[in-house]
């Protein structure tokens, strides 16, 4: 059975928070089934609480904070989720099948995984590049190779 998941697996994505991300799944599987994302998102403030407790105190790191979230059945074997991100931080997702018999099909390759700022970050770094480039140490194109300068 062939599994296409997109975004695809291994891919990192960067977003904000207040975005949304959509995930679809596409299957050749013609029976009646069902899909769901596996993921650890909403779960930053215990994986946070796990990883002080790790440096502090030595307790061993678990793999909690995972979640099954369903993804809605549109016809001709798709399925998608329209997941709204408000939580910063790093988290991995898979998409997976499961048919009428309760077999689970997992997408092939590694976890997706989207890291998600801050809202207020959104325009910083264009501004903090625009100011070192017009008032920085290059200001005249000193320190810029001659195909910079032409650029």
């Amino acid at each position: 059975m062939e599994l296409r998941q997109s975004p695809s697996s291994g891919n990192v994505l960067v977003r904000y928070a207040g975005d949304s991300l959509k995930i679809l799944l596409e299957t050749s599987c013609t029976e009646d089934a069902s899909a769901f994302i596996r993921t650890n998102y909403g779960s930053a403030s215990v994986r946070r609480r796990a990883c002080i407790a790790h440096v502090e105190q030595g307790t061993p790191l678990g793999a909690g904070g995972w979640q099954d979230l369903p993804m809605t059945a549109c016809g001709d074997g798709r399925f998608e989720l329209e997941l709204p991100l408000f939580e910063v931080g790093l988290f991995d997702f898979k998409a997976c099948l499961v048919t009428a018999a309760g077999h689970r099909e997992w997408v092939h390759g590694d976890n997706a995984r989207v890291k998600v700022e801050p809202a207020c970050l959104i325009g910083d770094n264009t501004l903090y590049n625009a100011f070192i480039r017009q008032f920085g140490p290059n200001i005249a194109g000193a320190g810029e190779s001659e195909a910079a300068q032409t650029a």
